[in-house]
């Protein structure tokens, strides 16, 4: 049973034991809050103050969520009036691994950190939406969300999976939105849980003197398919060989690995490398030569969020030798020479 705060503040935390009817008991103490405030039932629509709120709340997640940029106002006014407010305290659970689901919903105010079987995976910011994967797997809770202790609390825009059927069957467009956003985001944390399984690829490479490194690049650079021409200076050759490292691969050898998650991008010095589908016998994809560089797709995938090899890469005839920038080495050339971090980006 709640407290009288408890009831009066709308706080409410999930019971502790897995399989408990948590989210039923949730559900129902916030109709019930409904209700003692005199909210108008309308085939499961409410229209209560706290409508005014949630509104106001998803507003303000519109400006910096990917994931409501395409509703007007006036939908999203529409969405609030069949949401409900759930508030939980700093470090307790908003949802709990093993339970039954019964709603998703959406952080308005706060974030929330996301465990399976007690390990931290990620969190979800304003805007984010929370819950939604059970409902297109049915069945349990998959991980804990738990509100963060950044902030006193964390604050919920729930849509209880009855409603969300009920909206979409009373307002078929507005109903398929929601359910876009929904598989937007589950898809989005699938391939995050897909990366989360995925090895980290590892270069053994070897360092080199940075003025023997420098005179390679320029050696590349001066190449007429060179990708550094044209825009990328020799001053910046340099600040670049002074991260770098080389990799030195023999004819056939395998540079990149297809299912990996990609730590670096590869500048070919000598030789030429082999992009393949699949495996060193598989379609051959297209060749890379001095100057031009490799696995830089994933690296501008991965801007935001980790990025996934796609293809298998070898050394071709006669092996090739590689230059090594890794990925933490850009947001240090980012910081130490923006100018510098801008030219090589426009080349790759």
């Amino acid at each position: 049973s709640l407290s009288l705060a408890e009831e009066e503040s709308g706080i409410f935390d999930l019971p502790d034991v897995a399989g408990a009817p948590g989210e039923e008991v949730l559900l129902a103490s916030l109709e019930g809050s409904d209700e003692q405030k005199g909210v108008k039932s309308d085939k499961g629509r409410r229209t209560s103050t706290d409508a005014k709120d949630i509104a106001r709340l998803l507003h303000v997640c519109q400006a910096s969520s990917r994931y409501w940029k395409g509703f007007t106002a006036s939908e999203m006014d529409l969405l609030a009036t069949w949401m409900m407010l759930h508030t939980a305290r700093a470090g307790k659970c908003l949802l709990r691994e093993g339970q039954e689901a019964a709603f998703a919903g959406v952080v308005v105010a706060g974030t929330a950190d996301i465990y399976v079987g007690g390990r931290l995976v990620g969190e979800l910011c304003e805007g984010d939406v929370l819950g939604e994967m059970a409902m297109f797997k049915g069945g349990a809770r998959g991980a804990d969300a738990v509100a963060s202790q950044s902030k006193a609390s964390t604050t919920v825009a729930v849509l209880p999976f009855s409603r969300l059927a009920a909206l979409s069957a009373k307002h078929p467009a507005l109903g398929f939105k929601v359910l876009r956003v929904f598989a937007s985001a589950c898809v989005g944390k699938l391939r995050a849980m897909r990366l989360r399984n995925m090895p980290r690829e590892r270069f053994r490479y070897d360092p080199m003197p940075p003025a023997k490194l420098y005179l390679m690049m320029q050696a590349a650079h001066c190449r007429e398919e060179s990708q550094l021409r044209g825009v990328v200076e020799y001053k910046d050759l340099w600040t670049l060989a002074e991260k770098m490292g080389v990799l030195v691969v023999s004819e056939g050898e395998r540079v990149i690995r297809k299912g990996c998650v990609a730590t670096c991008v590869l500048l070919v010095l000598e030789g030429e490398v082999e992009a393949r589908l699949d495996g060193r016998e598989s379609a051959l994809l297209g060749t890379r030569s001095a100057g031009e560089f490799v696995g830089e797709e994933a690296f501008l995938v991965g801007a935001l969020e980790k990025g996934e090899r796609t293809v298998d890469v070898f050394a071709g005839e006669g092996g090739a030798t590689l230059a090594v920038i890794q990925h933490d080495h850009f947001a240090w050339l980012h910081d130490s020479d923006p100018a510098t971090a801008i030219r090589v980006y426009c080349r790759l």
